[in-house]
């Protein structure tokens, strides 16, 4: 009796567990399967819950996706109104004469004009330093408070105090440590041309600079063998 409670145990969990079972088929994409040409009217990203290519809110002309390919982004030109991540963000345009601003939520007048092919402002002008062009202007949109630094919003130059100069983004002045370390009498961020090793690395005097030469990368190794003889 026993046995046969169990047997028939055994065969209702079979029952039940196939038929909880199923197949699914997930067609293998990769973020470059994912369209995004110029042709395409609406982009797609790729999202990886799914591990599928995924068609953005709004068509390509308000958005596209991120350099990843992750997401969807709002294209230069347009402003956010809602972002959650994904396909979750919309986008509308900015008015005539302005910009996406750059955190993206709003929209700019530029003082330099807006370059009509990128959608953007046009960069500061670069300062004549010692006869050498150097880049000394940023892009201001707000001050250190969060307030627009201009009403209406607009995207300012300003330009880098000495020993001071701009990061990557073109967005803050930070001090130039790497030259001014070496060059402390010098009050610009500019390392002279003489002074100047391949790399651009900066050095005190020319005279610390190597010259070029073979010998600089050339390792002698030597070894030795000892013949061992062995007896059994």
């Amino acid at each position: 009796m026993a046995a046969s409670i169990v047997l028939w145990f055994l065969v209702l969990w079979f029952v039940l567990y196939t038929s909880d079972c199923a197949v699914y088929n997930i067609i293998h994409q990769t973020p470059s399967d994912c369209k995004k040409g110029e042709l395409d009217k609406t982009h797609e990203f790729f999202d990886i819950s799914q591990l599928q290519c995924q068609p953005c809110t709004q068509n390509s002309t308000l958005q596209t996706v991120s350099a990843d390919g992750l997401r969807c982004v709002c294209k230069n030109g347009m402003k956010i109104i809602q972002d959650f991540g994904g396909a979750s963000i919309q986008c509308e345009p900015c008015p005539q004469g302005t910009v996406t601003s750059s955190n993206g939520w709003s929209c700019v007048a530029c003082e330099n004009g807006v370059d009509p092919i990128s959608n953007q402002c046009n960069t500061c002008q670069d300062k004549n330093v010692d006869g050498t062009k150097q880049s000394r202007n940023i892009g201001v949109e707000r001050i250190l408070n969060g307030s627009w630094a201009e009403s209406p919003p607009k995207r300012i130059c300003e330009t880098c105090d000495l020993e001071t100069t701009p990061n990557s983004e073109g967005t803050q002045c930070f001090r130039c440590n790497q030259i001014l370390s070496v060059l402390p009498s010098r009050t610009d961020c500019v390392c002279p041309e003489q002074n100047q090793a391949p790399g651009g690395v900066c050095f005190q005097s020319p005279d610390d600079i190597v010259e070029e030469n073979q010998q600089l990368y050339k390792v002698e190794f030597q070894f030795h063998i000892k013949n061992c003889a062995c007896t059994s």
